[in-house]
């Protein structure tokens, strides 16, 4: 899990997308992130899926665009052996009532 990237935006800085190649290299099965506080997409380098940014779930103050009230949860599956069996990404919006609800249409 990473705090990286630029704030309030929604694509990879190149330094995270480096960073994210030498994580696989380095036998990575997953790469998972935050810090833009933004929705980031997903992309596999070779095997590895990489999440840049979950974007929000919670955030404490009040946000600067619409985008920061949107995150995801993401489910991993991990075999008794260690490997990485399966991933599960669920796109969420914070509601005006702080509640987290699953984005009908992503």
């Amino acid at each position: 899990m990473m705090h990286w990237g630029k704030e309030n935006t929604a694509t990879p800085t190149d330094s995270q997308r480096n960073f994210a190649r030498d994580l696989a290299k380095a036998g990575c099965s997953l790469i998972a992130g935050s810090g833009p506080h933004q929705l980031q997409p997903v992309e596999f380098i070779g095997s590895t899926p990489v999440f840049y940014s979950l974007g929000n779930l919670v955030f404490d103050g009040p946000a600067p665009s619409p985008a920061w009230s949107r995150g995801a949860l993401l489910q991993i599956e991990i075999d008794g052996h260690g490997k990485l069996v399966r991933n599960y990404l669920l796109p969420i919006a914070i509601q005006e009532n702080g509640t987290a609800e699953p984005l009908e249409n992503n």
